[in-house]
């Protein structure tokens, strides 16, 4: 409830809790918590987004992230 997918690919075995966004990016196989945000990310594989994280990119992006990143963390995408 509440979340916002744009532009967006959710690949299989991937959960997505509520109030999250979800804007011009791909993630499969992983866990995104609540409150999240991941925006204007390529690809992101294999991976646990904490609660009230935020993942955007930077300059350029590899092929695929892969993350296990804590509550209330914030990530930036580096070339």
């Amino acid at each position: 409830a509440g979340t916002t997918v744009t532009n967006s690919y959710i690949g299989p075995s991937t959960s997505v809790a509520g109030d999250c966004v979800i804007d011009s990016s791909e993630i499969e196989f992983s866990i995104v918590l609540e409150r999240a945000s991941i925006e204007g990310v390529g690809r992101i594989e294999a991976s646990l987004i904490g609660r009230q994280s935020r993942v955007t990119r930077a300059d350029r992006t590899p092929r695929a992230h892969r993350f296990v990143v804590g509550d209330h963390s914030k990530v930036q995408i580096t070339p």
